[in-house]
């Protein structure tokens, strides 16, 4: 045949086969609750959550197959500062929210047909946040009643973490919108958009890491994603997923 070209695959790497040891697949199976997942990026990446933060990837298994994989973030707090004039149309220009959200409270879906790199809204119930204003040099945080005062008090918001991940590391980026997160599918209605609540589609404000204002990667938190194939474990595979046994996220039930 004209055109082809045969190229020949070296023995020694048609020899090479990589065997899921019982011990590797231990150690690489969470429970439906997640309950393994520091302990694993732990011991099989020496990742310590509690330091850097991790992303792992859970592929959920049943008989045999994979029905849906989803990112957990661990040991992560995403922190920032945004003016509530940015986020509010006609907001106080002098007042700022302070929030802080553990990324880990953010579900990413493991199965169904939505984008699994980009996760639900969640309520400013689930964050940590206050009010503040500059006085002099000074951050002085609002009180309830201040906060009434400068007509501020009534505002709502729920946020959003996506997930952009290669093999080594992770980056995580959160936006927020002027709605709570309940009030979202209400206000799709009242907008006539042809989008659902969780929609990509849905604009949204990127929101700073506190502490990277002035660096060009202003909006994302950079962490590690593990576990990793370790070089003893022939699988080739790079980013092993761990395997968890409970119940995927968006799969349908058998009635």
């Amino acid at each position: 045949m004209s055109g082809v070209n045969i190229i020949l695959i070296p023995k020694e790497f048609r020899k090479a086969e990589g065997a899921l040891s019982r011990e590797l697949s231990d150690n690489l199976n969470v429970t439906g609750e997640e309950g393994d997942v520091d302990r694993n990026l732990k011991l099989l990446n020496d990742i310590n959550v509690e330091t850097t933060g991790a992303v792992a990837v859970i592929a959920s298994i049943r008989d045999g197959r994979v029905e849906g994989m989803k990112f957990v973030v661990r040991g992560a707090k995403f922190q920032t500062n945004v003016a509530v004039s940015k986020l509010f149309a006609g907001g106080n220009k002098d007042v700022f929210i302070r929030i802080g959200v553990k990324l880990e409270l953010f579900q990413f879906p493991a199965g169904g047909d939505r984008a699994r790199n980009i996760s639900s809204w969640l309520d400013m119930s689930a964050c940590d946040w206050d009010m503040w204003v500059v006085d002099g040099d000074q951050e002085v945080t609002l009180t309830p009643e201040k906060r009434e005062e400068l007509g501020v008090s009534q505002f709502k918001f729920a946020l959003r973490a996506t997930i952009i991940s290669d093999c080594k590391e992770a980056r995580v980026y959160v936006s927020a919108i002027p709605v709570g997160a309940k009030d979202v599918r209400g206000k799709i209605a009242t907008w006539r958009e042809e989008m659902h609540e969780n929609s990509e589609a849905i604009p949204s404000l990127p929101l700073v890491v506190l502490g990277r204002e002035k660096e060009k990667s202003k909006y994302s938190m950079v962490m590690p994603v593990g576990p990793l194939e370790r070089p003893g474990d022939g699988l080739n595979v790079g980013w092993m997923p761990l395997l968890d046994y409970g119940e995927p996220e968006g799969v349908a039930q058998a009635g």
